[in-house]
């Protein structure tokens, strides 16, 4: 027995071809022993994400988080005697902006590792934190600051009207934003679920039809927190 540490033994996918609509963040906790010091094959063998059939491969959003370890027994060597078996409890989260129709997790493990559990959570509100790590950020009471830093120039490509425009609010926040070239309670459209991060932030605003001289003229923005 030839006893060769972070060697190869094989990869693995667990893939997904119906994920939720609107899919914006993913959790792959994965329960896996370890084999003289290793789980994963490193450093290329934590899990990635890929979407849509396409061969680009995401790691994850934040740095891996080990949940749990403990140890589950021991193991004869014949080089070294006891070796211990450690059971490692990992969490990867992935964040993504893009429309998903299907997608695969690939991960990679050393030689003898064994994998006790896995499971998969899919939501459609993106999780702009780490969501088994950290606490999810405080809501305040009232209702969101918006501050509007820079204004983009509306552009009509013949079919509809654009413009970005940069704001500022709280940081960690999902906002509802809301915008009009008038005051009227019918002419409001919504975007929903904009991540405000380090708290300065970008939406692009399409309106069909050429909006150019309404919104060189004067737009209303109006903001709540994400329900």
């Amino acid at each position: 027995m030839s006893q060769v540490t972070n060697a190869l033994g094989g990869t693995l996918a667990v893939s997904e071809t119906s994920p939720v609509a609107g899919l914006r963040t993913i959790l792959f906790q994965i329960q896996i022993g370890e084999a003289l010091g290793y789980d994963f094959v490193r450093p290329s063998g934590y899990p990635v994400l890929k979407i849509n059939n396409m061969t680009n491969r995401m790691v994850a959003t934040f740095n891996p988080f080990l949940v749990n370890s403990f140890q589950s027994g021991v193991f004869e060597s014949p080089e070294t005697g006891d070796e211990p078996i450690y059971v490692n409890t990992w969490v990867f989260q992935w964040n993504v902006t893009n429309a998903v129709s299907s997608f695969q997790i690939e991960f990679s493990a050393v030689t003898h590792a064994q994998i006790y559990a896995l499971q998969l959570d899919q939501v459609s509100v993106l999780q702009n934190y780490q969501v088994l790590k950290d606490p999810a950020p405080s809501v305040p009471s009232g209702p969101p600051s918006l501050q509007l830093l820079a204004r983009g120039n509306p552009v009509f490509n013949n079919t509809s009207t654009i413009i970005t425009n940069t704001f500022r609010s709280q940081t960690n926040q999902t906002l509802d934003l809301e915008y009009s070239p008038s005051l009227n309670p019918a002419s409001w459209t919504r975007v929903n679920n904009l991540a405000t991060g380090s708290g300065d932030f970008s939406v692009a605003f399409t309106n069909a039809g050429d909006w150019r001289t309404n919104w060189n003229q004067r737009m209303y923005f109006r903001a709540r927190h994400s329900p």
